[in-house]
């Protein structure tokens, strides 16, 4: 599956700092518009959002993928890096 919409390997991803793009799968977790300012963009990746059945469906979806990432593991994280910075500083 595809992770962005971008069609530039993520490039624009990177530069705009977009973690949150890296969890959506195009099409079924949701969409990754590669110039938020475009308008024919966000209306075309907002449009499968319309159907009531598809829009169900792609909410099911997100929501599983969100319950793989909860915030209590992302916070384990953030800490465990802090601490190892922390930790690696001279002094």
């Amino acid at each position: 599956r595809r992770r962005s919409r971008a069609g530039d390997g993520g490039q624009h991803r990177r530069q705009r700092g977009c973690a949150a793009a890296e969890l959506v799968t195009e099409g079924s977790t949701g969409a990754v518009v590669a110039d938020p300012t475009n308008p024919e963009a966000l209306a075309g990746a907002a449009r499968p959002f319309l159907a009531p059945r598809r829009r169900a469906e792609l909410s099911r979806l997100a929501r599983q993928e969100a319950e793989r990432h909860p915030w209590q593991r992302h916070l384990e994280r953030v800490l465990a890096l802090y601490a190892e910075l922390v930790n690696t500083q001279p002094s």
